[in-house]
């Protein structure tokens, strides 16, 4: 396979590819519990005093995580300012600690800002009300209810498609063009409303208040909200545009005699334990936002970077070719043909580990614990990047090689917390069926009619905040096939 050189990609401050390592798991012969305490996880070290890495973490935090952890493998310390973040990276001392301590760890102070735009959400919630929202939620995702709503994902690929031919198919501003695909998705599957005339509005409001929420996580000293400085200011009227096609949604819909089976529609009738209390229009309107970012930002951002990597190797843009042939002979998917798009999904989950969107994120211990590496003290943050997870040698040989074959049947298996690109334990991302197969089924019927091709003297430059995205886009066009052909 062809790898993915620099010519075409430029991750900011990116490492060479180092191995590094795997931490000794909580059993087997590693060492006692109180050794393990005894000890600190070791220090990554800075050459400027009192700030430690706080300006590189700034600049370029996906180059410091991976120096850091190629110098330290398993678990390192790195220091923000007065803040000491250990950052572990051995997939047995993931599992502790988001799975089999997981009680003993909860969402860090950086999730402050997320909370603000996302209220009450699965994203941010924590302790007994996430519990009963998680419960609420869970069977709006149950695999029958998926089912049906493939249909809605093809109908409206399908109208993108059409656009695309009448209007020019995207060229340099495929990013762009796939936020607006998979908020007319989430629009359709969610709420049974078109929402693209509100596509632009939302996507910019969005972009403003994830960069806000990023700048407050990473802010020594907080600024108030109500202190108005311009970017307050901004943040505020991206809020407002928010909630207002929020709770327009959630009102039309409450006006109705019936409140529908798409998934706004089965959060509306859900019941608690009880059988009596439902969610407030609030409680709806964090949850739908939740949803809304989980089905449009991330997955936007995963089809921009696959495209982008299927411009870079165009056989594996002939292979989509060729099994959507034979699997759907012309006409577009359905939740069964999804299934068989094993190659399809190989390149989808290939991509998920080479750009994951959720490209890191963070615990904070609740009491004194310890992992393979060290202790973990009473308020340390934890952060785990599958980025960098995803560059380990030995789980994926050759790790900056773009091979979806890693994902076929039959490939060697890895350890479980070695891919995470939903996360992991309790707290998995409950949306993440719906996304694979939003974005397989969106990706299939793209490559079908569409190639990708890269744009020349263009580079792709990564944007690590909240979420993982290209800056400035992906250097990518797509060419109608038939246009091709007649070229």
């Amino acid at each position: 396979m062809n790898e993915i050189t620099s010519a075409t990609e430029r991750a900011p401050g990116k490492a060479p590819s180092t191995e590094t390592g795997v931490g000794v798991g909580l059993d087997g012969n590693q060492p006692s519990r109180a050794k393990a305490l005894a000890k600190e996880v070791p220090a990554y070290p800075s050459r400027i005093p009192l700030v430690g890495h706080l300006f590189r973490g700034w600049s370029d935090p996906i180059g410091l995580f991976q120096e850091a952890l190629a110098a330290h493998p398993g678990a390192v310390r790195v220091v923000f300012g007065p803040y000491h973040y250990v950052m572990v990276s051995s997939p047995d001392s993931i599992k502790h600690v988001v799975t089999d301590n997981a009680k003993g760890y909860e969402k860090s102070r950086n999730y402050d800002g997320l909370k603000i735009v996302f209220g009450q959400g699965l994203l941010t919630s924590e302790g007994e009300f996430w519990k009963r929202q998680r419960r609420l939620v869970q069977p709006a995702f149950h695999r029958q209810k998926l089912h049906g709503l493939t249909d809605k994902m093809a109908s409206t690929t399908r109208r993108a498609l059409a656009r695309w031919h009448s209007e020019g198919a995207p060229d340099g501003t495929v990013h762009e063009a796939m936020m607006r695909l998979t908020f007319a998705i989430v629009g359709e599957t969610l709420f049974s409303t078109d929402v693209d005339g509100d596509a632009s509005a939302i996507g910019q409001a969005l972009t403003v208040g994830l960069d806000w929420t990023n700048e407050y996580a990473e802010a020594l000293v907080r600024i108030p909200r109500w202190v108005p400085t311009p970017r307050n200011r901004e943040f505020a009227k991206a809020l407002s545009t928010l909630d207002e096609l929020m709770f327009r949604i959630i009102d039309a819909r409450r006006a109705q005699d019936e409140p529908g089976d798409d998934l706004l529609g089965m959060l509306m009738s859900a019941t608690d334990e009880t059988g009596k209390e439902r969610m407030t229009n609030r409680q709806l309107r964090d949850e739908s936002l939740t949803l809304v970012v989980a089905g449009h930002e991330t997955t936007a951002n995963l089809l921009a970077f696959a495209l982008h990597l299927l411009a870079v190797h165009p056989k594996w843009q002939d292979a989509i070719v060729d099994e959507t042939s034979q699997v759907l002979d012309g006409r577009d998917p359905t939740f069964e043909d999804v299934q068989k798009l094993t190659v399809t999904r190989a390149i989808i989950d290939e991509t998920l580990r080479l750009y994951p969107p959720a490209w890191a994120f963070e615990r904070q211990a609740l009491e004194d614990d310890s992992i393979a590496e060290g202790r973990i003290r009473k308020g340390a943050i934890i952060g785990i990047s599958p980025y960098v997870i995803h560059r380990n040698p030995e789980f994926f040989p050759d790790p900056e090689v773009f091979r979806p074959e890693r994902f076929f049947a039959g490939a060697p298996e890895r350890h479980k917390y070695a891919y995470l690109p939903f996360g992991g334990g309790p707290r998995t991302c409950i949306g993440n069926m719906f996304a694979l197969t939003e974005a397989v089924l969106a990706l299939a019927m793209i490559v079908r009619e569409h190639r990708a091709e890269p744009i020349p003297g263009r580079t792709l430059t990564l944007d690590p905040k909240v979420t993982l995205r290209p800056k400035d886009d992906v250097p990518v066009r797509l060419v109608a096939r038939d246009q091709a052909r007649e070229a």
